[in-house]
């Protein structure tokens, strides 16, 4: 989850009524399913924006840092703007916004059988 405060209230208030494991699990599934509809309009919109993403969230298949060098400007910005990627410009690193947004990039690409290609 990492320490992003709106998860953690989410969780506060969710342990009122559900389970540690019952909250953690809908606030992934959640964000998958807003990852995988995210791919689904820029599939629909630009073929190639799409194939460019999708080899920028490959990039993040075994680590949760990559130096922002292996990305072009241009999609660095469009993905910080969508709010998926956080770009470090002191250290030179994108990684994503939060440690449930890299877990859910990594389950919608192996759901999406994107990890083969």
């Amino acid at each position: 989850m990492g320490g992003k405060p709106v998860y953690l209230i989410s969780i506060i208030n969710d342990l009122k009524i559900k389970s540690l494991d019952e909250t953690l699990n809908y606030l992934l599934q959640d964000e998958k399913q807003k990852i995988k509809y995210f791919l689904e309009d820029v599939e629909e919109r630009d073929m190639e924006l799409y194939k460019k993403v999708i080899n920028v969230f490959k990039l993040f298949q075994d680590k949760e840092k990559i130096p922002d060098s292996l990305v072009k400007k241009s999609l660095k910005e469009f993905l910080v703007s969508k709010n998926i990627l956080f770009l470090d410009p002191i250290k030179g690193i994108l990684k994503p916004q939060s440690r449930l947004t890299y877990h859910a990039i990594n389950r919608a690409l192996k759901e999406l059988n994107l990890f083969l290609n």
